[in-house]
């Protein structure tokens, strides 16, 4: 009998052999005695790679020092946390409140968004995902599946990576159109500077300029969901800071946490002043010691590693081996697109519109041979969003397993 057959877990999702007894670096190891390689950085949180000795350290340093205070109170290691995420911030002057989840952070930025333009509306994009608690989820693919449905959500058209201007055009003038129709209900808007669910997307730098000069001009917030694209994932600090595009929050979550629970909202410092908010936030894990502490040591390994030049060294090899492997006939995959460590491909196979099961084929074919890929978008769209300290050997593993697959 399978290990995955009798659980005492709420099916909500299916889950997949091998059951992983530990993870080591790049590498994750089943019960079946086999080693994985892990290019989902577990679910693209674990990005200093599985098991690392020295955070293991200072969490345990942290947990006989000080893991929690009360929501009133805060500790050194949280006020240093603070000031180094406010330093690798940059124009932005962010000031950050540490949570726990991302969609805890979207959370947090939709309810001062709203609190701070006194409207209710949120645009957002229609192939966006931002979580499942029900803000969050109203503006997840457009809300479409929220219930109860929330009122004020206006979805608009993402454009493509390989969009032409005349589309990207097009788009921008749809945005535009709906902040105009609606501006007097409109308080934020929320997006991914690449969307990843909604298989794997890079609008650009110039669709996103467009964006904020718009929001600047109808006196609405820009609010960057980067709880994939934040933390150095795509070789800077933050995706706004590769886009020339400077937003008034972020919500941040998974790299942040290095494979803990932990997320910040940031806040730009030009919204912040001595007196406060009107409006408070309570939450039981809020600006903990337990979090700071990861956060320190994620900067702290970024920044003495030179990890941020080594992302974009290491997505460059690895987009330019998947670039090839989309050149090679026959073998079915296309648009090989990427920012940093964080890259996707599409499967095609002439007159296949459903891709759910190729993928679901693909990807248990993958793990026989030791490769762990996650696919997105109905399955048309495979993503690859591996640790920072993934080896050159490890990425060659990696396209020469999709090769003898496809």
């Amino acid at each position: 009998m399978s290990d995955l057959e009798n659980t005492y877990f709420i099916p909500v999702i299916g889950w997949h052999e091998p059951v992983i007894s530990y993870g080591n670096g790049s590498y994750v190891y089943g019960n079946d005695g086999k080693a994985y390689l892990d290019l989902n950085s577990g679910q693209f949180c674990t990005v200093l790679g599985h098991s690392d000795p020295e955070l293991a350290k200072r969490l345990e340093q942290n947990a006989g020092r000080i893991a929690h205070t009360n929501t009133g109170m805060l500790c050194e290691e949280a006020i240093k946390a603070a000031e180094n995420l406010h330093r690798i911030s940059g124009e932005l002057d962010g000031y950050s409140i540490f949570l726990s989840t991302g969609a805890e952070a979207v959370e947090f930025c939709i309810r001062y968004a709203k609190f701070l333009k006194n409207k209710q509306g949120i645009v957002c994009f229609d192939k966006g995902y931002h979580g499942l608690t029900l803000g969050a989820q109203s503006i997840t693919y457009g809300g479409v599946y929220a219930r109860p449905e929330v009122d004020g959500i206006y979805p608009v058209p993402v454009p493509d990576t390989f969009a032409d201007n005349a589309v990207v055009q097009q788009a921008v003038e749809i945005f535009e159109k709906t902040l105009k129709n609606h501006c007097d209900e409109i308080a934020a808007v929320v997006m991914e500077p690449i969307v990843s669910v909604g298989g794997m997307i890079i609008p650009g730098a110039e669709y996103f300029k467009e964006i904020r000069r718009l929001c600047d001009q109808y006196d609405v917030m820009l609010i960057f969901d980067e709880c994939q694209t934040g933390f150095a994932r795509t070789g800077e600090w933050f995706a706004y800071q590769t886009l020339e595009c400077l937003p008034d929050m972020i919500a941040c979550a998974k790299a942040v946490g290095l494979g803990y629970p932990v997320s910040i909202a940031m806040m730009a410092g030009k919204y912040v002043t001595k007196e406060g908010f009107k409006m408070t936030h309570y939450s039981s894990h809020q600006n903990d010691g337990f979090a700071a502490a990861i956060i320190n040591y994620g900067i702290e390994c970024v920044e003495n590693e030179k990890l941020l030049t080594a992302i974009k060294e290491k997505g460059q090899y690895f987009l330019e081996k998947l670039q090839n492997l989309c050149n090679d006939d026959g073998v079915g995959l296309c648009k090989a697109r990427g920012c940093g460590l964080m890259l996707g491909a599409d499967l095609y196979v002439p007159g296949l519109d459903n891709y759910r099961g190729y993928y679901a084929e693909l990807s248990k074919r993958a793990v026989e041979k030791g490769v762990i890929i996650q696919g997105t978008n109905g399955g048309r769209t495979l993503r690859f969003l591996p640790d920072y300290r993934i080896r050159y050997e490890d990425i060659d593993f990696c396209i020469e397993v999709l090769k003898d697959i496809l």
